[in-house]
């Protein structure tokens, strides 16, 4: 009898263990002003994507329930639900947690003591609910502020007080900063191939100048323009006065012979394959050379470039590249040679630089449209850009200036006389949770005397232009159907872009043309389009797919386009 009392304990206790050892699906129940996606968030679970349909739901241990509550509350009491009250109720094939968030904290009112204008970093205003972890990133924001501006000791004293039986909340921002600060003494600990001069040229301060943090973080971007550094460190101390001195370490790459093979693929040029060589510090200081072969279905090319430093952030390079291209009507072969100088400075680049062309056209479809024989064209051709985006694959905010300009004079070294200018500017700014971006740019082309090869023209439609036509479809053609090409194009772009869920986004956009076969548009013909797109993060950019319709006619004029990277 007692051996079968001590088995049917032994058995009980295993059912128990089994019971309570189960993992279960978890849903959340009641939620309104937090969505599901950020409760899993919090507990650090992740719910498949639609299309993961391979993949289980998220699941906890039967046995942490109660501890789940708990970081389930505090992450309410984060936003602000201090009364927040949670539930569980388990079957034997879910976890379901009941969630009552009641009233939430209210900001009640703002004080603030500063010099400056901190509004547009304090993410509350009067009646909106209180976050904590929002309030927690507004002091970082304003002490980042301060030492942009020359303030690297400030003294932030701020305070929220709750109220949880009124729902209240008191905010206080009090920022008392020190006298400025500049940069004092620059010490360089340098690689022994790299010129101290070199490294110095590509600070973005010097000694004497006001000290910000803003600075630190653009010297930090021109050092690692550079791949023949492999690592930089640069230490500020804060201990001696006002007067920060600085200790640049920098480290060149160990290897600086780097093979290169890659590939890509985009609707407008299909299948893209490279396979090169570079020196990342040829002879030394930081000069590079390398050599590549790029196939696409569009075009094969051959290229060798050179890039020199020299100081005050200015370079010098040159490019040597033959390649074989095919146009909807004809070919071309074309061997280019560049050489120009670049100076950058903080957001801005601007470049002098000469272009040697020599290009010769063949298989024309039509010989009065696409002349065939030998081109040779000697351009100076200037261009200058001003960017402000947070991110140049993924911006969020910022806008992007650019204006190219070229041309040339017929003469014995250049067979036309000729101007071309290319302007686009781009705003990106956030809107909620989501981003609204806008883009114009304007191309021009004129021809005064002598003769260009075709492929000067500009060329609309694909997925950098207007997105209801295919890559170079839109606009007049020639009796084989083969684009004319175009003297200007203006093209104006608004996009919505938008999360779905977890690293998917989407897109809503809108794409409005006008061209011309003179060398401004036909402002009587406006090509419209409209269409949405799907965007997948990933470390080197989004993958974005885009469908574009025609505003007239969607179901005759569409197409698909296919990219890595935002287009601005």
């Amino acid at each position: 009898m007692v051996w079968i009392m001590l088995k049917k304990i032994v058995l009980l206790c295993l059912l128990n263990f089994f019971a309570y050892a189960q993992d279960l699906p978890v849903s959340f129940v009641d939620n309104h002003a937090i969505g599901s996606d950020e409760l899993y968030s919090a507990l650090d679970l992740h719910r498949p994507y639609f299309y993961e349909f391979w993949k289980k739901p998220p699941t906890i241990d039967t046995k942490t329930t109660n501890l789940v509550i708990n970081r389930l509350k505090n992450f309410y009491k984060s936003k602000g639900f201090y009364h927040s009250f949670i539930t569980v109720k388990q079957s034997d094939k879910m976890i379901e947690f009941h969630i009552k968030e009641k009233k939430p904290i209210i900001v009640s009112t703002i004080s603030v003591l500063s010099k400056f204008d901190l509004s547009s970093y304090i993410p509350f205003e009067k009646g909106v609910r209180f976050q904590s972890d929002l309030f927690e990133k507004s002091k970082k924001d304003i002490k980042i502020f301060y030492k942009n501006r020359g303030f690297c000791k400030v003294n932030l004293d701020a305070k929220a007080w709750i109220d949880i039986e009124k729902n209240r909340a008191y905010l206080a921002y009090d920022v008392r900063q020190n006298p400025l600060c500049h940069f004092g003494d620059i010490k360089i600990v340098k690689p022994k191939d790299i010129d101290e001069k070199i490294i110095k040229s590509l600070l973005y301060f010097k000694k004497g100048d006001l000290y910000s943090l803003k600075k630190l973080k653009e010297s930090y971007k021109s050092f690692y323009a550079h791949s023949g550094i492999s690592s930089v460190m640069i230490k500020s101390d804060m201990q001696q006065g006002f007067d920060i001195d600085t200790t640049v370490k920098v480290d060149e790459t160990k290897k600086p012979i780097r093979f290169q093979v890659g590939g890509g693929v985009n609707s407008d040029k299909g299948l893209e394959l490279t396979l090169g060589v570079k020196n990342r510090n040829f002879y030394g200081n930081l000069k590079t050379v390398g050599f590549s072969i790029k196939y696409t279905p569009l075009k094969d090319s051959l290229s060798v470039d050179m890039s020199m430093p020299l100081q005050k952030r200015r370079t010098v390079g040159g490019m040597s590249e033959y390649s074989d291209e095919k146009f909807l009507g004809y070919k071309e072969r074309k061997f280019l040679s560049t050489i120009y100088i670049k100076q950058r400075r903080v957001r801005t680049i601007l470049q002098g630089a000469m272009l040697f062309d020599y290009s010769r056209i063949s298989d024309s479809d039509d010989l009065l449209t696409y002349s065939q024989g030998d081109f040779f064209i000697v351009s100076p051709k200037i261009s200058w850009i001003y960017d402000s985006r947070d991110d140049p694959l993924e911006p969020t905010s910022g806008y992007l200036l650019r204006a190219e300009v070229m041309g040339s004079l017929k003469s014995v070294v250049s067979d036309a006389s000729y101007y071309k200018y290319n302007l686009e500017a781009a705003y990106i700014l956030p809107f909620l949770p989501s981003v609204m971006a806008f883009k114009v740019d304007y191309g021009s082309i004129h021809v005064e005397d002598g003769s260009l090869p075709a492929s000067y023209r500009f060329y609309a439609g694909g997925m950098s232009s207007n997105r209801a036509y295919s890559y170079r479809k839109l606009g007049p053609t020639n009796a084989y159907g083969d684009p004319l090409g175009l003297n200007s194009v203006l093209n104006f772009t608004a996009e919505y872009r938008f999360g779905i869920y977890g690293d998917i986004g989407g897109i809503l956009f809108s794409d409005d043309t006008y061209i011309g076969i003179k060398d401004s548009p036909d402002f009587s013909k406006l090509y419209s389009s409209f269409g949405f797109g799907i965007r997948y993060k990933t470390p080197i950019g989004p993958i974005a797919l885009d469908f574009g319709f025609d505003t007239k006619e969607p179901m005759k004029q569409y197409a698909f386009h296919f990219r890595i990277g935002e287009l601005f």
